[in-house]
């Protein structure tokens, strides 16, 4: 006996939170070829508050997972590829295999890249001290940033970059600061992603006000609508010379301000039996207010030294380990690699031995799953464009 025969469920005949709840489950590159199942389907996924509430649950998703990315120096004599390796929170020392695929542009041995920072699954990073570029890794599309009417004059001697999100326009926002000799005032561009443009403020940040090129290893900044350079005053004219200080740029209201303090600081001392090191960790509560800051957490465990990288979104301490041996012959042996610390049970976990010589300490990301498509706010990606194979592209009809 024949069973009997039903008409399919369409998607089309589900109702919107249904199908929104289904959607929130998938990744981000299986969204944006579902974009071409159905107009109705199309419409959903191309939601801002659709494209929000999947960031959401992307960025708050526990299964966090790390992006170390390795900055080597390249020459002709000695050229190595720009590497990434991906690493699980939960189990940092397995590696995951073919979990990103980098832009072409960042596979040649010879292209030297440095990257800026990492905001809501966006990966902004420059390359050959010129191009600036906007990546999600999750939907393998890349925004190329026009020129910018102030050239650059190498990186890092006097070339400073940062990435950030504005809350209060949905704005991404690439800011540069240029700091040219004998000119009383640095050269400031911010380059707005929403408008596709570059634009010059001026008169904002006087030259005496000299940035650290040494912190930009944790690309954690730019998230609350600011962002940040740690610097110094570096007037011989002045009783303050070589005072720390930090310059905060609002990313909605394109001003500056500074602040007499870090935002979190990581000190070491030596710890009670005066062999191991001690780490205290103080952070700023209210932002901007000195008199907030308070002591958060005491790391008294560590033998050798470490170099901090910062807290990841879920609270674990991450940094650098340096063991130093030296052997029966006298020569010294480094051995480095990363490490989570959770500060409430002590438990530490490695991400395996560093072989990065000779290259930059490397960039850690936190990789967020991500909808947020890199193009102007008017431009609205081809179906070519989402990657979606020809097959699939046959059904828009």
């Amino acid at each position: 006996m024949a069973s009997p025969q039903h008409d399919p469920a369409s998607m089309d005949k589900l109702p919107c939170d249904v199908l929104s709840n289904i959607f929130f489950r998938l990744l981000a590159k299986q969204l944006a070829q579902m974009r071409c199942v159905s107009k109705s389907c199309n419409y959903l996924l191309s939601r801002s508050s659709f494209i929000q509430s999947h960031l959401h649950r992307s960025i708050h998703n526990n299964d966090k997972i790390l992006l170390v990315f390795y900055e080597f120096y390249n020459s002709y004599c000695n050229p190595k590829p720009f590497k990434v390796t991906a690493h699980r929170t939960q189990s940092p020392n397995l590696e995951l295999t073919n979990f990103i695929k980098l832009p072409v542009n960042l596979q040649s041995e010879l292209t030297d890249v440095r990257i800026i920072g990492s905001v809501n699954g966006l990966i902004c990073y420059f390359y050959n001290d010129s191009v600036v570029c906007i990546w999600n890794a999750s939907l393998s599309a890349m925004l190329t940033l026009p020129p910018c009417s102030i050239r650059f004059f190498g990186y890092p001697i006097g070339t400073f970059l940062r990435f950030g999100f504005d809350p209060k326009t949905k704005d991404y926002k690439v800011v540069k600061l240029i700091r040219p000799n004998r000119v009383e005032w640095m050269e400031v561009e911010v380059y707005s992603m929403r408008k596709g443009t570059w634009k010059l403020i001026a008169k904002s940040i006087p030259s005496l006000v000299n940035i650290s090129i040494h912190n930009t290893e944790v690309c954690v900044d730019g998230r609350d609508g600011h962002v940040h350079w740690i610097c110094y005053l570096d007037d011989y004219n002045s009783a303050h010379k070589g005072l720390q200080l930090i310059v905060a740029f609002d990313l909605n209201l394109e001003t500056f301000r500074f602040l007499s303090g870090k935002l979190c600081v990581i000190s070491r001392g030596h710890g009670p039996r005066g062999e191991d090191y001690e780490y205290e960790v103080w952070v700023m509560e209210e932002y901007g207010v000195v008199e907030s800051w308070v002591k958060h957490h005491v790391f008294s465990h560590f033998t050798g030294s470490i170099d901090p990288y910062g807290f990841t979104s879920n609270g674990e301490f991450l940094f650098e380990a340096n063991e130093i041996t030296e052997d029966y012959d006298g020569d010294i042996d480094v051995d480095a690699y990363l490490a989570l610390c959770n500060p409430i049970d002590a438990e530490l976990k490695t991400f395996g031995h560093l072989d990065y010589y000779p290259c930059n300490r490397p960039k850690v990301v936190e990789y967020v799953d991500s909808l947020v498509w890199v193009t102007p706010s008017w431009v609205t990606p081809t179906v070519a464009e989402l990657h979606v194979p020809k097959s699939e592209r046959d059904i828009m009809g």
